[in-house]
């Protein structure tokens, strides 16, 4: 049985709301990142982390494409233009959105208060909105990212929106419309209920 290690209020909650799309069982580990009880199992102590099998694999977006391309499930297949696609709104997604929340995050609570610059988290959301329009200029964004198809890119876009909303971030109309919409999936409603 898969092992999931982390917190589901961090980006832990991505891994087991695909398992809870995949319908897999699972035992979510709850640790803290970087505890003592992380190290345990996995040396570093980053969470998310799986044990499949005894074979761990780290980080949440590796976890995601490892669990959806071994039960063929939210992603399409690998070698095809339709994944070179995926990928690549997948990586604009980690860029554009996930790198300026956990910017904003270690400026907010994460690093030590002397560490923190407040004064960064102005441009932080300035750049957070100038994505959004970037992205829905860009990509059409009706039921899903990539289309008709509900993907990773998808799991990762609505981490990264409940993210910005905790946080105070704005987040654009069209936006908000498809996060209400993927808010309804019976997976995404079990997962958030383990917050």
């Amino acid at each position: 049985m898969l092992k999931v290690f982390g917190r589901v209020k961090s980006r832990t909650f991505r891994v087991v709301w695909l398992m809870e799309e995949l319908e897999i069982p699972y035992v979510l580990e709850e640790v803290a990142p970087r505890s003592e009880e992380a190290r345990k199992v996995y040396k570093n102590g980053k969470i998310p982390f799986i044990l499949d099998n005894e074979n761990l694999i780290s980080d949440s977006v590796a976890i995601l494409t490892y669990l959806s391309d071994k039960h063929k499930a939210f992603t399409e297949t690998s070698g095809t233009i339709e994944r070179a696609k995926q990928d690549a709104i997948t990586f604009r997604i980690l860029d554009e959105f996930d790198a300026i929340l956990w910017v904003a995050a270690k400026h907010s609570y994460v690093f030590p208060s002397e560490k923190r610059i407040p004064e960064i988290l102005e441009s932080l959301r300035w750049e957070f909105a100038r994505n959004q329009e970037k992205i829905i200029s860009e990509f059409q964004i009706s039921d899903f990212v990539c289309g008709e198809k509900f993907l990773i890119p998808d799991i990762l876009l609505m981490h990264c929106l409940t993210w910005a909303e905790v946080m105070n971030f704005s987040i654009c109309d069209r936006l908000v419309k498809y996060a209400n919409k993927i808010r309804e999936r019976a997976a995404f409603k079990r997962t958030y209920a383990l917050r």
